[in-house]
């Protein structure tokens, strides 16, 4: 997928093209660039596009079809990452990054980023899909904790537990400059989580070491 506003897809082992993902009434996938693709682990496809939208899509053998829009993203961060199991997905709103189901889009969480300016550049969950790496315009990355869903903060409640606000997760763990004035497009965890790598304009690849969990404070279990 590209600027062409198309998704097309392809078989690995041969290499053979096999079709095009359509929107409405034949349209191409997006009406805008499309910035990112992310395959799940039933098979679905998420893109994200500069029509400010996320898109959902069942693949089958020969052909594509959309199952769910996601429409309101200021579309500031180009790559938007979904959680491991592929039932999450995030969407940029300025300061604001959310996190919704992927198939109802009922919110779940968000994070906030008052701070350190509005996202941009990158979103992406880590392996575990416990933490989650963001990029800022002010030249930083964010390390968060995923808060908990609505169902968990309520069955936290019903217990009636005294450490209930002890917890919670605080949503940001650490945050991170980066050298000169140089702008992060990507990045990926390593599959322990221990670092994460991140590139971008100043074409520097760079290791970031990720705190341990005794680190991330409040604890929530």
């Amino acid at each position: 997928a590209g600027d062409d506003k198309r998704i097309g897809i392809w078989a690995t082992v041969t290499g053979k093209f096999q079709f095009w993902l359509h929107a409405e009434n034949g349209l191409s996938a997006h009406h805008g660039a499309v910035t990112s693709l992310r395959f799940c682990p039933d098979g679905q496809l998420v893109s994200a596009g500069r029509d400010n939208v996320v898109k959902v899509w069942k693949l089958g053998e020969d052909t594509g079809s959309l199952v769910q829009v996601h429409v309101g993203r200021t579309c500031e961060v180009a790559q938007l990452g979904v959680s491991p199991d592929g039932r999450r997905i995030l969407l940029d709103l300025g300061e604001e990054l959310r996190i919704l189901d992927r198939d109802s889009g009922k919110w779940l969480g968000s994070l906030n980023s008052r701070r350190h300016g509005r996202f941009q550049g990158l979103a992406e969950f880590s392996p575990s899909g416990k933490l989650v790496l963001t990029a800022s315009t002010n030249q930083r990355l964010q390390l968060w904790r995923v808060p908990p869903t609505p169902d968990e903060i309520q069955l936290l409640r019903s217990k009636n537990d005294k450490d209930f606000q002890r917890k919670l997760p605080l949503g940001e763990i650490r945050h991170f400059s980066i050298p000169g004035a140089s702008a992060v497009h990507a990045g990926v965890f390593a599959p322990d989580e221990s670092v994460f790598f991140t590139g971008g304009t100043d074409k520097t690849v760079r290791v970031w070491a990720v705190p341990s969990v005794k680190n991330w404070q409040p604890i929530y279990e």
